[in-house]
């Protein structure tokens, strides 16, 4: 055992003195990763730097109370961020108007630098309705460029989901063609979808084929019977529209039980007086009344509103009390109760009030029928201003007016 120390201690030294001493290619991988080291250091500092510059910008906006921002300052991280900080204020549907515009302008710009990051978020919310929300934001924001890459976008990601559909995306389609029209209509049959187009008037192109789309209309109210889906993509204007383009195949379709709304007739009334005469108008509601069922009176009445507050015509007017049949001051009395008063509507008080012979006027309006109309306080008031317009005194109106 002896014999063997001197062995095992120069064996130590050895091992000592190679650690003590190491060769020349040594010292330069160690002097390596003393600069790597320096480099990762300093590479920090300028992430850490970069990172203060970036909650400096997004810090400096505040969401409760959004106001101009140079997005041209913002990265595709900031908006990410301030994204987030929006969606966990409670979710895009919770916030105010101002916040979730801001959110959608902010989803706009990343998309503009950063098409796919966009999406890919968009995309990766838990949230459904916010997901939803955004992905609509970013569908709509691509049909500006080229519509139909738009709602393949819809079609990818939002097949089967719950949304809203842009008014943008079935005005579009409604200025393309019916076939267009219909084909974006039907994205929206999910059950607890819907549309913002209720109160929307489109544009409809000269070969617009209006009975193909009612026809298709129709089938999509009948599949979604039993749902909550609502179809506004029908546009308030499509039966206005086609009895300007084709009033003949629009009452055809109406009067033969095709109707996609309540108001059909009223529509399709509105769509006439833009392209007849106030003549043709007051006779062809004249007729139209004597035709109509008893039930459906008040339905007649609002026509007539409809076709005055269209065109206010006294003319129009006179032809319908001249050519139906019954009693005039039920006629005077019905359709004043239909008035609305707000609009063309107001009009409508003074063309009937102006209608009546000047010396029979004030006897006529104390008849029982026209004073139950009279209490109603929106028609009261209007056929005040019209009398005092007339140069009726205030005592005068006094006697028929309390």
């Amino acid at each position: 055992m002896k014999i063997l120390a001197p062995t095992i201690t120069l064996i130590t030294g050895f091992a000592l003195g190679w650690v003590a001493h190491p060769s020349s290619s040594d010292k330069d991988h160690n002097f390596r990763d003393l600069n790597q080291s320096s480099e990762s250091k300093n590479r920090l500092k300028e992430f850490t730097k970069a990172n203060r510059a970036f909650d400096s910008v997004t810090d400096k906006i505040d969401l409760n109370h959004p106001s101009k921002i140079d997005f041209s300052q913002l990265q595709g991280k900031d908006v990410a961020a301030l994204l987030e900080k929006l969606a966990n204020m409670g979710g895009f549907s919770g916030l105010t108007y101002e916040q979730k515009k801001l959110g959608d302008d902010l989803l706009k710009h990343w998309f503009s630098m950063d098409p796919d990051g966009a999406i890919k978020w968009a995309d990766s919310r838990e949230n459904r309705a916010d997901r939803s929300h955004l992905l609509v934001v970013l569908a709509e924001e691509v049909s500006i460029e080229n519509f139909d890459e738009g709602l393949s976008l819809v079609r990818k990601y939002l097949q089967g989901e719950k949304f809203t559909l842009p008014v943008s995306f079935l005005s579009k389609a409604a200025s393309l063609s019916a076939e267009k029209f219909i084909e974006v209509s039907q994205l929206a049959t999910t059950p607890g979808n819907s549309n913002d187009a209720w109160s929307s008037s489109f544009n409809f192109p000269q070969d617009f084929d209006f009975t193909w789309a009612a026809q298709e209309l129709m089938k999509l109210e009948k599949s979604v019977e039993g749902t909550d889906i609502r179809l506004g993509a029908r546009a308030n204007n499509f039966l206005e529209s086609w009895t300007k383009a084709d009033p003949e195949s629009a009452y055809n379709w109406l009067t033969n039980g095709g109707e996609i709304n309540r108001q059909g007739m009223t529509d399709f009334v509105k769509g006439l007086t833009s392209i007849r005469t106030p003549d043709e108008v007051g006779k062809f509601l004249a007729e139209q009344f004597e035709h109509s069922p008893e039930n459906q009176e008040s339905q007649s009445y609002s026509n007539i509103q409809a076709a005055l507050r269209s065109n206010p015509s006294s003319q129009l007017l006179e032809q319908f009390l001249g050519n139906v049949g019954g009693d005039r001051t039920q006629h005077i009395a019905g359709i004043l109760r239909e008035t609305t008063p707000w609009g063309e509507g107001r009009a409508t008080p003074r063309l009937v009030v102006e209608s009546l012979p000047e010396a029979e006027r004030l006897a006529i309006l104390k008849e029982p029928e026209v004073q139950k109309v009279l209490r109603i306080d929106r028609i009261r008031s209007l056929v005040t201003e019209s009398l005092l317009a007339l140069d009726h005194t205030p005592e005068e109106i006094g006697k028929i007016i309390d």
